[in-house]
């Protein structure tokens, strides 16, 4: 067992060093001007190229692609439990990740081995290597991942994969995974930057992965079944269908996802209904979203979620806030510099009884200053401190909480990984192939 432990953990970080260290772009030369700005078509051309050259692994799958800005995770997770019920075999693809690279391969339930993915990655290296360079109009990082994904599921034979997609799905490097349909889910402000500023402008972002003779199933919310009709009639897609919405999000979602798991069914000659029977006991968990942690006894209730903008700040809130309890609500938070702060600060500050502020730590991306986000809770008149190690700050949390209180950590799905370690260790999710080891193996 623990040459075998010994195997697969050594395969899997020398993969994940030859990605990041490997993939990642290059600094420019001295004295090289930047090149302009690179337009979305080069870059999805410049894809398409890539999975040529590997011998187009999508082409060979049945997709079913997910796209949106709040529940798309959940929604998937919730599509491939019901199909598995149904006899399936499937492949789902999560993204982020949030403490191991293998979480975003899933077959049946099962993540992806550590040896497995390092052979994945041995796969990919001869085409991705030697198109790193500044100039390159696409993230060869995030193209490696994206056909490293579709290679595993190739590899199983898997009946259907359920693809998360990315932040942008029109001009996304997943939107060339030619999916047989797509999914929508909620829309809200988040990723502006590139795809606002308005909820329009977003939900124009999401449904563009809809084309020709493509299948829809859409969350029925405003300006996104606008943005989907509107999309399905200029593509000659077929005409869309929309869940009903529920009284909650999480209802919402698993309408979305029972819907989606039917029109899925229909299309492969399962079952003629496009509308699938109650979802009943599918399992629509996920890590790092509105996670209760292993609680001690008499201890405080832990609440790990990886909220990373207004809307899905308000949708934990909505949840936690009708939670029966005699003591004090503890926020431990942190966010990437580059999050619209304001709203998330006013709805936690409004929220919270004690604030640590924490510092989010992910690869190639900036967090913000800890000690800023506390000056602006006590601006608000919050009393907030600053504890710049996640670890720390939640350990000081407990260690100030009585069993009545709640403790929340929440701010960025990065924080959520980083924290969520100190119950779940990294290794552990690797060697044991999911998400929630058993910590006494």
């Amino acid at each position: 067992m623990n040459d075998t432990r010994h195997r697969h953990l050594k395969g899997y970080n020398e993969a994940v060093c030859k990605l990041n260290e490997g993939l990642i772009r290059t600094e420019l030369p001295a004295g090289v001007k930047k090149p302009p700005p690179v337009r979305w078509r080069a870059r999805i051309n410049e894809m398409k190229r890539f999975l040529e050259a590997l011998g187009n692994p999508q082409k060979s799958l049945f997709i079913a692609a997910v796209c949106g800005t709040s529940g798309k995770g959940s929604v998937a997770v919730g599509i491939s439990s019901i199909l598995r019920s149904f006899g399936l075999r499937t492949g789902l693809h999560v993204s982020p990740y949030l403490q191991s690279a293998t979480e975003k391969i899933c077959i049946d339930d099962v993540l992806v081995s550590g040896l497995e993915f390092a052979r994945l990655v041995d796969w990919v290296l001869p085409v991705a290597g030697p198109l790193v360079n500044p100039f390159t109009p696409a993230s060869i990082h995030g193209m490696a991942s994206i056909a490293i994904a579709l290679e595993a599921f190739r590899r199983a034979g898997t009946d259907v994969v359920i693809f998360e997609a990315g932040a942008g799905a029109r001009y996304d490097l997943s939107s060339v995974i030619e999916p047989q349909l797509v999914v929508i889910t909620g829309v809200s402000r988040d990723h502006v930057k590139s795809l606002g500023p308005s909820i329009e402008d977003i939900a124009f972002h999401k449904s563009g992965m809809i084309r020709r003779g493509v299948h829809t199933v859409s969350i029925n919310q405003p300006h996104v079944s606008e943005a989907v009709s509107r999309q399905t009639a200029a593509s000659g897609a077929v005409p869309p269908v929309f869940s009903k919405p529920g009284p909650d999000w999480r209802t919402s979602n698993r309408n979305l996802a029972t819907m989606a798991a039917g029109k899925i069914l229909e299309l492969m000659g399962r079952k003629p209904n496009p509308d699938c029977s109650d979802s009943g006991e599918a399992d629509f968990r996920l890590p790092g979203r509105l996670e209760f942690m292993p609680r001690k006894k008499n201890g405080p209730v832990i609440i790990v979620d990886g909220a990373h903008n207004g809307e899905k700040i308000s949708a934990v809130l909505s949840v936690v806030s009708r939670m029966k309890k005699k003591g004090r609500n503890r926020l431990v938070t942190g966010f990437l510099s580059t999050k619209k702060h304001r709203s998330m600060t006013h709805l936690l500050s409004r929220w919270a009884d004690d604030i640590i502020t924490t510092s989010v730590r992910v690869y190639g991306k900036q967090g913000m200053d800890p000690a800023d986000l506390a000056r602006i809770f006590n601006d608000a008149s919050k009393h907030a401190k600053c504890i710049r190690d996640p670890a720390e700050a939640v350990e000081t949390a407990l260690d100030e909480a009585s069993g009545d209180d709640v403790i929340l950590v929440t701010g960025s799905m990065y924080l959520a990984g980083d924290v969520r370690s100190m119950w779940y260790p990294t290794e552990e999710i690797v060697f044991q192939q999911t998400p929630w080891p058993d910590i006494a193996k």
